[in-house]
């Protein structure tokens, strides 16, 4: 540990402090923010400082919270803990890349007609040391006209304005390092729509990354 201090103060000095916050908050805290602490031990920043023995302690500690009632009805980002990304398989019409002067980035807009599957590849990188099955994971669209509203407005996305969610399934499991899901659609509307968020569902814990308050390139149907 000495050694990899020397090597790298920063990430081990984050990684320290961090350790030092759990044992607090272990004690004294909150099951609420005792888990988003204990999601931050497992980025890449302070997971590759830690020493095996500490790492081993902290998901013993991670695995018992998420199924703590006390964290039902939290919602906890998805990144430090995991990371998601979105791959669309190519769809007959093409794609079409634009900057969005609303939403404020680029978005790739793809091309598909009524009646056509469109297939989202779903990337899900787990920092965590070992595999883990969640209960829920899933892939929420929005029509792009509301999704722009919310942007311009701030306000939380409502589960009225959600169009459809794609689901991976129960039961689903993770493995460390990445991870590959497919979600098959089947367009059957003439619109425009967008991917608003990724959501997880791991026992009592509900991990979200919402794409509205995200600066990435914003992935829709055209």
């Amino acid at each position: 540990t000495i050694d990899l201090c020397a090597d790298d103060p920063w990430n081990s000095l984050f990684a320290w402090r961090l350790f030092r916050l759990i044992c607090c908050q272990r004690i004294s805290g909150n099951p609420a923010d005792y888990l988003r602490t204990l999601s931050f031990c497992f980025g890449p920043r302070a997971s590759i400082a830690m020493p095996s023995k500490m790492v081993n302690l902290i998901i013993d500690d991670l695995e018992s919270v998420v199924k703590s009632e006390e964290v039902i009805g939290h919602t906890w980002g998805l990144s430090p803990l995991l990371g998601a990304n979105m791959k669309i398989q190519a769809t007959d019409g093409g794609e079409i890349v634009e900057s969005s002067e609303i939403l404020k980035r680029k978005i790739v807009k793809n091309v598909c007609y009524v009646g056509d599957e469109v297939t989202v590849e779903l990337h899900v990188v787990s920092h965590l040391p070992r595999a883990i099955t969640v209960s829920e994971m899933k892939v929420t669209l929005m029509k792009l006209k509301d999704f722009q509203q919310r942007y311009k407005s701030n306000d939380t996305v409502t589960e009225a304005e959600i169009f459809c969610t794609l689901d991976v399934g129960s039961s689903v499991e993770i493995q460390p390092g990445n991870n590959i899901y497919k979600l098959p659609w089947t367009v059957i509307t003439v619109d425009q729509y967008i991917i608003s968020s990724t959501q997880i569902q791991w026992h009592n814990a509900t991990f979200i990354q919402d794409y509205s308050v995200s600066n990435r390139t914003a992935i829709c149907f055209d």
